[in-house]
């Protein structure tokens, strides 16, 4: 009888949901509906599942824990060394790569904090402000942030191969005076997809000398979404028909 957030299935239980209602999280059994959801935490201002694990960041304390992915773990394990500031009645997302690393996105003003253990002297900072969403790379090396305008890199750890870059590190890799929509990693995480109007590009990392940025594909109308299948080697793309 009251709505519901952030649905997300089980990662070790068949047939259970997690979902927020308010700021308690609960675990419910899709296979027997007739059963109340069970209460897992109360106070949790956002949450995320990696691997085996369910993370969450509390609304009281602006702390991110660790629990088993069933829910049911009467101690959690602390991951954040110190608290993020939660604003009353503002939402938050948490992208969780693993234990060591983690973002968390204050969506009114669009601040981003990373926690990142290796940065020792400082694992959890705000990163930026006005960010709209983020991408680990799938090695969790790289962090792909962006902005309706711009669009950069977080390095969680050393870059060995060259260009070298090193841990705790920003590379801003294009910035434009027009919107840029469906951003997103290429396959080898060196690159960076994204539409621009009606244009998909592809821009890469590498600043030494000129950072190439190429054109994939001009449309008669501008992308609704682009789908990436690397696997298959292909780019799915939504679009409006054109009139013409």
């Amino acid at each position: 009888t009251t709505p519901l957030q952030a649905p997300r299935w089980d990662a070790t239980t068949k047939d259970f949901l997690f979902f927020l209602s308010g700021e308690s999280l609960y675990r419910f059994d899709t296979s027997n509906p007739e059963k109340a959801p069970e209460l897992i935490v109360p106070h949790v201002a956002a949450y995320d599942i990696s691997g085996k694990k369910l993370y969450y960041l509390s609304s009281e304390g602006g702390i991110v824990y660790q629990i088993n992915g069933n829910g049911k773990d009467d101690t959690p394990d602390q991951i954040t060394p110190s608290p993020v500031t939660i604003s009353e009645g503002s939402a938050y997302s948490l992208i969780t790569y693993d234990d060591t690393r983690l973002s968390i996105i204050e969506e009114a003003t669009g601040t981003l904090f990373v926690y990142n253990k290796q940065v020792t002297a400082s694992p959890l900072k705000e990163l930026a402000k006005g960010i709209q969403s983020i991408q680990y790379s799938d090695d969790g090396k790289k962090l792909l942030f962006y902005s309706g305008n711009e669009i950069s890199v977080y390095f969680n750890q050393d870059w060995e191969a060259q260009p070298f870059r090193g841990k705790d590190s920003i590379v801003q890799v294009a910035r434009f005076s027009t919107p840029l929509k469906n951003i997103q990693w290429a396959e080898d995480y060196e690159h960076v997809i994204f539409s621009l109007g009606k244009s998909i590009k592809m821009i890469e990392l590498d600043n030494r000398d000129r950072r190439d940025l190429s054109d994939l594909l001009t449309l008669d109308t501008p992308p609704l979404q682009i789908l990436s299948r690397f696997g298959a080697d292909t780019l799915y793309v939504v679009a409006e028909q054109s009139a013409h």
